[in-house]
């Protein structure tokens, strides 16, 4: 799992990736929240997790 923000906001960050990439990301985004919201528990000690789990709101947001 990667994440990929080179710039503070998301939607300047995701312009950056092409159709696949951001597709991955999408993917990859879904799986953190749902393991933040309590949904699953398969990457729940997954660095990515715990890094985003100060910014659900700007996840849920955008």
């Amino acid at each position: 799992m990667q994440t990929f923000l080179p710039f503070p906001n998301f939607h300047k960050s995701l312009s950056c990736l092409d159709y696949k990439r951001l597709g991955n990301q999408r993917s990859e985004a879904l799986i953190i929240l749902k393991t933040i919201t309590g949904n699953s528990l398969g990457w729940i000690n997954h660095p990515a997790v715990k890094m985003c789990t100060c910014c659900i709101n700007d996840m849920i947001k955008n």
